[in-house]
């Protein structure tokens, strides 16, 4: 009977969640939208990982001035990420947006509930560094290289109370790029925007088609242009008429 009561209500709540997460049947038009318009609400709740496990949260929608001033395509393509300074930098501003935009629960009733008032995290944080004093201080060889890298990867983990996976699905909905098509763009089709806006004498971004926000139409202008440039520099020939390479 336990199990029959516990299956029962466990279907009840994921259709419940289920009806408020599922989006309604709208066609997002091609071109520039505001991204209020692309979700078609100012606030929704959305279903995303957390660790192990999958949570329920209320998501507000950002405007084109609340957008953090980051390249949005750097940040929707994992090849950008080249070093320690780079993730970091990438988890910081992940960690912005969801103080932004989370409402259900907010950023600081995460913060607390998660953390609680035992000081925990702080001591653990306290003794990775005491760690990572330790191994700067040991001679340099490949155990130490070892010890220390682990040590970043450690300092990584508990530097922020959010999974990595629940922030990354945040900033995907927060920036769109689960619905637009800014994972699409190559180097190759923003230099080719870039070339017939030079022959049409129009924007880069007016010769790109898929959905995009508005907010996207600046960086991709700028974008194609250096692209295009460093392009340029590529096949420039020198005065031997051979091309120029770097």
């Amino acid at each position: 009977m336990f199990n029959f009561v516990k299956t029962w209500l466990k279907k009840n709540i994921d259709d419940y969640l289920l009806t408020l997460t599922k989006p309604e049947g709208v066609v997002i038009p091609a071109g520039f939208n505001a991204a209020e318009n692309i979700r078609n609400a100012s606030k929704q709740w959305v279903i995303v990982p957390f660790g192990s496990g999958m949570v329920c949260v209320q998501l507000r929608v950002l405007s084109a001035g609340e957008m953090p001033q980051v390249s949005v395509i750097e940040t929707a393509s994992r090849n950008a990420l080249k070093s320690r300074e780079d993730m970091i930098r990438l988890l910081n501003l992940q960690e912005e947006i969801c103080r932004s935009v989370m409402l259900c629960p907010t950023f600081e009733q995460a913060e607390k509930e998660i953390l609680g008032g035992d000081g925990v995290a702080q001591s653990q944080r306290a003794k990775l560094k005491e760690l990572q004093e330790k191994v700067k201080d040991m001679p340099e060889n490949t155990k130490k290289t070892k010890l220390f890298n682990q040590l970043n990867k450690l300092e990584l983990a508990t530097g922020y109370f959010l999974p990595s996976n629940f922030m990354c699905a945040v900033v995907n909905w927060a920036l769109c790029l689960d619905v637009t098509d800014v994972k699409r763009l190559t180097p190759e089709r923003l230099i080719e925007a870039y070339r017939l806006s030079q022959m049409y004498h129009n924007r880069a971004s007016d010769n790109i088609q898929g959905i995009f926000c508005d907010y996207q139409r600046r960086e991709i202008d700028i974008l194609a242009a250096y692209l295009s440039a460093e392009d340029d520099k590529k096949h420039k020939p020198n005065n031997r008429g051979k091309k120029y390479v770097r």
